[in-house]
């Protein structure tokens, strides 16, 4: 099965359970909001809405303002618009990166979503097309150091070198690159959110629930109670918890 058909399947399985668990995604969109100007933005695009939470701050911030919301997923589409009510917000079932857009747009935004992009480089000069004059794009994104606590611990009960799938992210150079390319100006803000959990199996489920498995670990391996229990047991010793870091880039960058 291709990746973006793993991530999307996975996002749809877990839908009902994604607002109880995307605490992270929820803070990096308040993070993203804050950065926003206070008006002059009628017409908007959110790449990505999810299940709406990010629509929503929108939408409570510009009343006035016509929203276009897309999602991959039509499960993640439904849940939204049955949360949102609210006139002038346009929900799409749509793949983001294919989609051709023939309206312009003020601003352009997303969260937490373009680390799952499969050619973000390709993908940002089509949103500066349809940018408006000083349009701005708009976003956060998960950084490669997302879950550094797991990929340190993993090697050392599986004895495998085991990539994860934040491994794939784009470092704030490479974001900055791709931005540079295509916008006059531009702001990149690092920010690391540590949580921390009563057992492994609550990230473990945290991880699940909000679909950041993305195409699962890698590796010959076959998990069972013990080998989490021993997992459970280096990340103890090694961090006296059980915590996880999300590296997030608060990016912005305007014509």
């Amino acid at each position: 099965m291709p990746l973006k058909e793993r991530i999307t399947n996975n996002f749809s399985r877990y839908t009902a359970s994604y607002d109880q668990y995307s605490n992270i995604q929820q803070c990096a969109a308040r993070l993203l909001l804050a950065e926003l100007p206070n008006e002059g933005l009628p017409n908007i695009l959110e790449i990505g809405c999810g299940t709406g939470y990010y629509t929503h701050l929108l939408r409570h911030k510009y009343p006035q303002s016509k929203i276009k919301a897309l999602d991959i997923s039509p499960k993640m589409v439904a849940w939204a618009k049955d949360k949102l009510t609210a006139e002038n917000i346009d929900f799409v079932v749509a793949d983001a990166e294919e989609t051709e857009f023939t309206e312009e747009y003020n601003l352009i935004t997303a969260n937490a979503v373009f680390h799952w992009f499969g050619d973000l480089e390709k993908t940002i000069p089509r949103y500066k097309k349809v940018l408006r004059a000083n349009g701005r794009l708009a976003f956060s994104y998960f950084g490669p150091q997302t879950f550094c606590e797991l990929r340190q611990v993993l090697p050392s009960c599986c004895h495998l070198d085991i990539p994860l799938t934040s491994d794939n992210f784009l470092s704030k150079t490479s974001l900055e690159t791709i931005l540079r390319k295509n916008f006059n100006t531009l702001n990149i803000q690092e920010l690391n959110l540590q949580e921390s959990f009563p057992a492994l199996a609550d990230l473990l489920k945290k991880i699940k629930y909000t679909g950041t498995n993305g195409e699962g670990l890698k590796g010959n391996i076959k998990w069972n109670k013990t080998l989490l229990k021993n997992l459970e047991a280096i990340y103890q010793k090694e961090f006296s918890q059980i915590k996880a870091t999300s590296q997030i880039f608060i990016c912005q960058a305007s014509l």
